[in-house]
């Protein structure tokens, strides 16, 4: 009992004292969004300007070759799987990285225009509308400086300044914001399927001052080579995502802690696929309420054919047909999220939102479609691919695209071993490695598909000019990207 009031006098004292040396404003609690007057930006003048789009640009190709190649001096250890999506912990054998990257790999159900449509950040409410529907763990962010404009003859290419605040997953740990460039746009692989991209890498601002001592209290930490490549499969409609998280926090952060959050970031691709589906829902036509359906005159569900008795009856709100409660969902509506409203609809029209692209709903952009993931049926000869940001510097060997198994390419397919596309297959070879931590019997067996050394060597490809087509980027190291391993 002594021994508690000893220390309870003296946690007492710790917290008097914190409190009388603690500023007054720093001890109220700041409310986010914080308005975009905090800092003090001045225009940019063109060799600013100039400076800032090179920088981005450079960290945009780096952020390629780094994901896109096999790098042999990597060990990558399994994290865990979450929701699908498959957490690896960078390492090199022989030397101990205080601040190892990480890398997510899963598949998305949704086509690169949608991707992109996501990551447009031109206005605060754009940035808002991501935070609260895709990065919860966001308190706040908004562009600073934007330095293209969306074309047709430019869909997905973007680049932004930005300031981000980031919430700790604990509590005990503050609070962290970022300034960072961040890079977007699409690239070409040597076979024909398109890519897009984002890389996030930090940059000084002038105007952009710490706010440590502010009474938000956030560490100001920073990225490089930061963001996530969107690949097109051979299955329509869907892509291929690696997550890369390069970043350091500051300050002194338990390893533990820092996997905790770089979990939370991986989830954030298995939201995506729930996020697409909410949006392509929402693109359909919603009946407003005031003009709802009227009371069902029908008793029984055009689904599953019940009677009311058994399920509640209610009337879709895109179809219009009588359902009952088991054959359909309430679902948010996006444009309606404010005020969570949600909105009945039918198993069917789910299945259509699932199943169809965006081509004509209010998320689509006007660029050229894909033989891949916009299911386009024509051939690649169609594709009339802008000029990319990407250098011609990288040292890739190609794979033969004739050997790719695309969906019109029905002859061949699944009869040939030459046939199976070898893009996306033994994630990084044999320098995947599992982490010692995990039970022996979760560790999921790895299989070796093929051997990557037995393709012949192509030389690169030139880049193409500013007015010509984009860059072509080869395949050889792309085998080592995605897992195969169950």
């Amino acid at each position: 009992m002594e021994s508690y009031r000893i220390f309870n006098g003296q946690y007492k004292h710790l917290v008097q004292y914190q409190a009388r040396h603690q500023p007054t404003e720093s001890r109220t609690k700041y409310q986010y969004p914080v308005p975009e007057t905090i800092f003090d930006c001045p225009p940019l003048s063109q060799e600013e300007e100039a400076a800032f789009i090179a920088k981005g640009e450079k960290a945009f190709k780096t952020f390629l070759d780094s994901v896109l190649k096999r790098d042999a001096s990597f060990i990558w250890n399994f994290v865990g799987d979450y929701d699908g999506i498959r957490l690896m912990e960078g390492d090199i054998p022989g030397f101990k990285l205080e601040k190892p990257p990480y890398r997510a790999f899963g598949k998305i159900t949704a086509t690169l225009e949608e991707i992109a449509y996501l990551h447009a950040f031109e206005t605060r409410d754009k940035c808002d509308f991501y935070r609260k529907h895709h990065a919860q763990d966001l308190l706040d962010m908004f562009p600073l400086y934007s330095f293209f404009e969306r074309t047709p003859a430019r869909p997905l290419k973007q680049m932004y300044i930005k300031w981000s605040a980031l919430s700790s997953p604990v509590p005990i740990i503050k609070n962290r914001d970022f300034v960072f460039i961040e890079a977007q746009d699409e690239f070409r692989l040597s076979s024909g399927r398109r890519g897009w991209a984002f890389c996030q890498y930090s940059v000084d601002v002038p105007g952009v001052c710490h706010l440590q001592d502010s009474p938000l209290n956030l560490v100001r930490g920073s990225v490089s080579h930061m963001g996530c490549a969107y690949i097109e499969t051979d299955i329509p409609g869907v892509l291929d995502a690696i997550y890369h998280i390069s970043s350091d926090l500051k300050g002194a952060i338990p390893h533990w802690v820092r996997k905790i959050g770089m979990k939370h970031r991986a989830r954030h691709l298995a939201h995506l696929n729930e996020y697409v589906r909410k949006a392509r829902l929402n693109s359909r036509y919603i009946i407003p309420k005031p003009h709802s359906w009227p009371a069902p005159t029908s008793q029984r569900c055009t689904i599953c054919d019940q009677l009311k008795g058994y399920q509640q009856i209610a009337s879709c709100h895109s179809c219009g047909e009588v359902v009952c409660t088991r054959c359909s969902r309430k679902k948010l509506n996006l444009s309606k999220a404010d005020t969570n409203e949600r909105e009945r609809i039918c198993n069917n029209c789910l299945r259509k939102v699932r199943r169809d692209s965006l081509s004509d709903g209010s998320l689509s952009c006007p660029t050229p479609n894909s033989e891949a993931s916009s299911e386009s049926s024509t051939s690649l000869a169609r594709f009339s691919y802008r000029s990319s940001s990407v250098g011609g510097g990288s040292d890739f060997d190609a794979i033969d695209a004739a050997s790719v198994a695309w969906p019109g390419n029905k002859a061949r397919q699944n009869s040939d071993p030459a046939a199976v596309d070898l893009s996306y297959v033994n994630a990084y070879g044999e320098n995947l490695r599992k982490t010692k931590s995990l039970p022996l019997m979760t560790q999921p067996k790895r299989v070796v598909l093929f051997d990557p050394t037995a393709f012949q060597q192509q030389p690169t490809p030139v880049e193409d000019d500013d007015e010509g087509n984009a860059t072509v980027i080869d395949e050889s190291h792309i085998d080592s990207i995605m897992m195969t391993n169950r």
